[in-house]
């Protein structure tokens, strides 16, 4: 989130919702304290500075240290509704449909799990989250890659030989 002021409300939200979170200014710094942390899930500003959010998702789809990141991306709700037009066209300043957001299918197409365009009800962000990150859990426990005596759980950043933990 390029805005501290919105990046800092939602960590505040995610803090009193019992979530453990930290807000990055730019997409830099994220990917910086993703080289250190494992992260089970981004709330991620889709216009982000020097970086489109869509292009952050796809290279966390990428790598397989990130690809199983729970990703919430949100959209700010001023303005004009980008996006392309619908099959026909549309009249010229005509506004898309009720409910219609030409950016949602974008965003999901990149990889997205949940999009949200603002402003959001704090308890409905929560409830997402909250079950995003609870489908999270059973895929943690089941990839295990091994060979001969070596266990391998990517997602734990855990390596046994001969099971004892390397």
């Amino acid at each position: 989130d390029g805005d501290p002021i919105s990046g800092e409300a939602l960590r505040r939200l995610l803090e009193r919702g019992g979530f453990l979170a930290r807000f990055f200014a730019t997409p830099g710094r994220f990917f910086d304290a993703l080289l250190s942390s494992r992260q089970d899930a981004v709330f991620l500003k889709l216009d982000l500075p020097g970086m489109d959010g869509k292009d952050v998702i796809r290279v966390l789809r990428s790598d397989p240290c990130t690809r199983r990141m729970r990703v919430i991306a949100l959209a700010s709700g001023r303005g004009p509704r980008p996006g392309p037009e619908p099959a026909g066209g549309r009249a010229r300043g005509e506004q898309p449909a009720r409910g219609e957001d030409p950016k949602a299918v974008d965003v999901f197409h990149a990889g997205a799990d949940e999009y949200f365009r603002g402003p959001v009800e704090p308890e409905l962000l929560l409830a997402r989250l909250g079950s995003l990150l609870q489908r999270l859990e059973p895929s943690l426990r089941e990839e295990k890659l091994g060979l001969g005596k070596l266990e391998v759980l990517p997602d734990q950043r855990v390596c046994r030989l001969d099971g004892e933990r390397v």
